[in-house]
């Protein structure tokens, strides 16, 4: 019965996004600027409308969506590292907490054999120079 409605006339077009009638050569739709393909029948059943595509400009860059805080700074992280590694504050500044926390526990309780801040500061020496990334997985800023 209602089928007249659906049907295209020969000087009739519909966008395949906003099934809005398109006029004959057109190149965008002029409701949504979706691109309009040279020949566009809407057959008498036609399917539901699709999406209008999204605009480059309305797409927010993924990074911050993800990340709340900046890239951590590689030169700090070494300084870190070199002048009070042996209590893990570098690895703290990194957002590495458990490595940080059992650096400054191992720092903190050898203290008096002097052992505990000797391995300490031994690893925090290798740390600055081999750890490139924060614990979020970003590459530290040189």
């Amino acid at each position: 019965m209602l089928s007249h409605l659906f049907t295209p006339t020969p000087n009739q077009m519909k966008c395949e996004y906003c099934n809005n009638e398109v006029q004959p050569g057109a190149a965008n739709c002029p409701a949504c600027g979706a691109p309009v393909p040279a020949v566009n029948v809407t057959p008498a059943a036609a399917p539901a409308p699709r999406q209008a595509p999204v605009h480059a400009a309305s797409v927010q860059p993924q990074y911050q969506q993800q990340y709340s805080t900046p890239p951590k700074r590689r030169l700090v992280y070494i300084l870190l590292a070199v002048f009070i590694g042996e209590f893990g504050v570098h690895n703290f500044y990194a957002g590495y907490t458990k490595r940080g926390l059992l650096q400054l526990l191992i720092g903190l309780l050898g203290l008096p054999f002097v052992i505990g801040p000797l391995i300490t500061a031994v690893w925090a020496i290798i740390e600055a120079f081999t750890v490139t990334q924060s614990a979020d997985g970003r590459e530290m800023l040189s």
